[in-house]
C-alpha cells in the first residue's frame, strides 16, 4: 500500500491524501525436461519443432495477471545410431534365407537400447568373379599341410 499526502496548493484549503494500492506480481519461470529420439516432432507443452539435437528452447508468454512468464524447455536429444556392414561374395550369398546372385543394398530400422532408431545397412557384393575365387579357394584349401608332431616317445604323428 503506497499513501501520500500533497500539500494544499495556494488557495486550497487542506491537503489532498493519495492512496493506492499496489500488487506486484514476480515473473513465473517454468523448466520442462523432456527427453525425445532424433527427429521427433515435438509438440508437447504447446511446442512445435523438430528434434535434430539436445537444445534449451526459452519461449516468452503473458501470464493471466499479463506480467511476463518465462516457460523454458531443455530437451535431451537421443541420436539414431546406424550399422554399416559391407559383406563381399564370389558367387551367391544367403543373408537372411534369401539367396543373392547380384549386389544389392539392404537397409533395416530397428530399435536400439534407448528405443531410438537403429538404422544398419548391409551391402552384398556379389564379384562374379567365380572362377578366381574357386581357384583361390582351391589354391589355399591344397596347400594347407600339417605339421607332423613328435610324440613322448619320439614318433611322428601327422
Amino acid at each position: 500500500r503506497y499513501e501520500r499526502i500533497l500539500p494544499a496548493e495556494s488557495g486550497e484549503a487542506t491537503d489532498t491524501l493519495v492512496q493506492m494500492n499496489l500488487t506486484i506480481y514476480p515473473t513465473e519461470h517454468t523448466l520442462l525436461y523432456d527427453t525425445v529420439c532424433e527427429g521427433t516432432h515435438y509438440t508437447a507443452h504447446n511446442f512445435n519443432l523438430i528434434a535434430n539435437k539436445s537444445m534449451v528452447v526459452p519461449v516468452r508468454y503473458t501470464s493471466v495477471n499479463g506480467c511476463d512468464s518465462l516457460v523454458e524447455l531443455h530437451l535431451h536429444v537421443l541420436p539414431t545410431t546406424y550399422a554399416d556392414t559391407t559383406i563381399y561374395a564370389c558367387t551367391e550369398y544367403t543373408f537372411r534365407n534369401q539367396v543373392y546372385h547380384h549386389d544389392i543394398i539392404l537397409t533395416d530400422t530397428l530399435p536400439n537400447a534407448a528405443g531410438c532408431d537403429s538404422i544398419r545397412t548391409t551391402a552384398i557384393s556379389s564379384t562374379r568373379l567365380s572362377d578366381s575365387c574357386v581357384s583361390i579357394s582351391k589354391v589355399r584349401m591344397e596347400s594347407i599341410s600339417l605339421p607332423k608332431k613328435s610324440n613322448r616317445n619320439g614318433s611322428s604323428e601327422a
